[in-house]
């Protein structure tokens, strides 16, 4: 598992962070995870590039849980 340790800041309270992921798996239900998740405001899921993309509240993003559903790290 390698980490891509993207972060980038929004307008407003929230921030976008990159992931890399698994491959295979159904990205479908991936992103309908993500987006359940405490603190995600929005997720990308792209297979075919091995990221998931999540627009985040840092105050409070669950990371840990985000990183154990997309089975990579930030």
């Amino acid at each position: 598992m390698a980490g891509s340790g993207l972060w980038h800041a929004h307008a407003g309270d929230s921030a976008e962070r990159t992931y890399r992921m698994r491959a295979g798996g159904d990205a479908v239900a991936l992103r309908e995870k993500l987006v359940r998740l405490r603190g995600v405001r929005e997720a990308v899921v792209v297979p075919e590039e091995g990221i998931a993309r999540l627009t985040e509240y840092p105050g409070s993003f669950d990371e840990r849980a985000a990183t154990e559903i997309i089975g990579g790290e930030s």
